[in-house]
């Protein structure tokens, strides 16, 4: 069962810190030198100092990025810029955004996750992970111990539970906002009544919660609770615990954007394999009157409001060809991941 908590989150002061929109970044594994960068001029204060420090050739193995992380963390909570809230609570988190000039909102829950090994089947992966950002994370996990970006995950909540807590909480004040540039806004509320958090942990403990976004970091705080396990006797030390945003499968504001895959070198032989595999699970129709990358992608994503479907460019730029997945195929009996195409590409076709 998963074991999802609320906890005492660590936010930007904001009697100190006055645009929130200076002070956030993105994930790690995301952010280009250029991108760094930019982050750093934005504000001193900016997480990015924390979560994906600057490196030096000066670097020994006391003054690194991870070292001046560890500094510039215990400064700031010295100083109240990062102020740790008084009581325990979940965090909803509300995601606007535009894309294609639809507007877009997608609501997260950030809880403490207990972490468990994926042959438990609480928590799911579905992607390969490399050692190298796993030690990155774990150093900089061993020099800070705090969790600075949350993983995401998804859940299935067919009962449709924990939706209308999460409409009483936007009707509240919120703790946070913050605007980019670029018109994504964010907005975060507290839940803390003990009823309403109580009926989350129960909605959620069934449920397998799925990785989105955040296998390296998942990863490595199940590394670091094994050489942490905390004090002898201890039921739950919070090293068996990890940050979490966890989102809904269904919401309106969850997004799987194209997920392409090119094969090669492949021999002629190989090619046909691939067809009859793709002509097993999806009708194959050639797109004659598409001329451009951008009409196959729009044409599969308006067939795609439908059914699951792809487009696929043969060997020397023939086709483009449109691929629907047939009937009959029994999608409910693979899981909640079999409504996505780039699962299907990976899972069940190559």
């Amino acid at each position: 069962m998963a074991d999802v908590r609320p906890f005492r989150g660590l936010l930007y002061n904001p009697e100190l810190i006055d645009d929130l929109a200076a002070v956030v970044s993105p994930p790690f594994d995301t952010i280009s030198p250029q991108l760094q960068e930019e982050l750093y001029s934005r504000s001193p204060y900016n997480v990015i100092r924390l979560e994906a420090g600057q490196q030096f050739e000066s670097d020994t193995d006391q003054d690194n990025r991870y070292s001046r992380a560890a500094q510039l963390y215990e400064e700031w909570t010295e100083k109240e810029l990062l102020k740790r809230d008084s009581t325990p609570c979940f965090y909803l988190l509300r995601h606007d955004f535009s894309h294609q000039g639809r507007n877009r909102s997608r609501l997260g829950l950030v809880a403490c996750v207990r972490l468990e090994d994926y042959d438990r089947r609480v928590v799911l992966p579905h992607e390969f992970t490399g050692q190298q950002d796993k030690d990155d994370r774990l150093a900089l996990m061993e020099a800070c111990r705090t969790n600075f970006s949350p993983i995401m995950s998804l859940y299935r909540d067919r009962e449709g539970r924990v939706e209308p807590l999460f409409q009483r909480a936007i009707q509240t004040e919120p703790a946070a906002t913050a605007t980019r540039a670029d018109g994504q806004d964010y907005t975060l509320w507290r839940i803390d009544a003990a009823e309403d958090v109580d009926a989350i942990r129960e909605a959620l403990a069934p449920l397998p919660l799925y990785i989105a976004d955040g296998h390296h970091r998942y990863e490595t705080a199940l590394r670091y609770s094994q050489q942490h396990p905390g004090q002898a006797g201890a039921a739950d030390p919070a090293s068996r615990f990890v940050l979490m945003v966890l989102t809904e499968f269904q919401d309106p504001g969850l997004m799987v954007l194209p997920y392409h895959r090119v094969l090669g070198p492949l021999s002629s032989q190989q090619v046909d394999e691939v067809w009859r595999e793709l002509g097993r699970w999806a009708d194959v129709t050639p797109a004659r009157n598409i001329t451009s990358l951008d009409g196959l992608l729009g044409e599969v994503q308006r067939l795609g409001e439908e059914v699951p479907v792809m487009g696929v460019l043969g060997p020397n730029g023939d086709g483009p060809y449109l691929l629907e997945l047939k009937a009959g195929l029994g999608l409910d009996s693979w899981g909640p991941m079999a409504d996505s195409e780039a699962w299907l590409l990976e899972e069940q076709i190559l």
